[in-house]
């Protein structure tokens, strides 16, 4: 399957200017999040000549301003889809999705979306002392891609969690990681550790990730990082086929 990076903000001026998060195409019917600004997700579109009635499915990871901003110039565009977000978002933002008119679906555990696309389900993170709730996507071919927003619930937890429900190698991870605030050492415990070496081929470190974790990678794993810019076009299936 392949995968596009339609929007994605790292900096500190873009979240000053909210005009942050990320935003992914799977394939060309599913949207994970998106982005902040839609003005800035409505341009993409129409630069990457995206087909936004082409699109089916909608999972938004978490309830952040930065992965949801973009939704509702969507719906009002194409409400013909189905939304999947979690059991423990809010009710103001239920409510407002099922005013569009769109077929809701809340998760809870890990459930199917379409052929070979899974939702991780609702697993548990902190955030600013809190708890929150949070979802990846996972595609499964050959190898699993698992695509992130910002792994609140920490990365080890999601990878451990993916390959229980599916224990084979995975090919990629992508998303923000949520390591902007934590130290070298965290970080390099995290490359160093059994179920990150073992089990993940390949990594796009984006949005919240942190540019000294980025730096952290690069300089102890760089045969692992890909570069992902806005636009950028990743075959997951061509991926698990040349990495082993």
């Amino acid at each position: 399957m392949k995968i596009k990076l339609i929007a994605e903000a790292s900096g500190k001026d873009e979240r000053r200017l909210r005009k942050w998060g990320l935003s992914f195409l799977a394939g060309e019917d599913l949207l994970f999040d998106t982005f902040s600004d839609p003005d800035t997700l409505r341009y993409n579109f129409m630069q990457y000549n995206i087909d936004i009635q082409r699109i089916k499915y909608v999972v938004i990871s978490h309830e952040h301003w930065d992965h949801t901003g973009g939704l509702w110039w969507f719906l009002q565009e194409n409400n013909n889809v189905k939304v999947y977000i979690l059991h423990h978002f809010s009710d103001t933002i239920k409510k407002r999705i099922k005013e569009y008119g769109c077929r809701l679906i809340e998760v809870g555990d890990a459930i199917q979306i379409k052929d070979n696309v899974f939702t991780t389900g609702e697993l548990c993170g902190t955030y600013n002392n809190g708890i929150i709730y949070e979802q990846s996507l996972i595609i499964k071919e050959q190898k699993l891609t698992i695509i992130t927003g910002c792994s609140h619930p920490g990365l080890l937890s999601i990878i451990n969690h993916v390959i229980t429900l599916f224990p084979c190698k995975i090919n990629l991870i992508a998303g923000g990681f949520h390591l902007s605030d934590k130290t070298d050492k965290e970080i390099i415990n995290l490359i160093n550790d059994s179920l990150f070496t073992n089990n993940v081929e390949k990594i796009a470190p984006l949005h919240c990730t942190g540019g000294n974790a980025i730096k952290l990678f690069l300089k102890a794993i760089p045969h692992k990082i890909i570069d992902m810019n806005t636009g950028t076009i990743i075959d997951t299936a061509y991926l698990a086929k040349t990495f082993h």
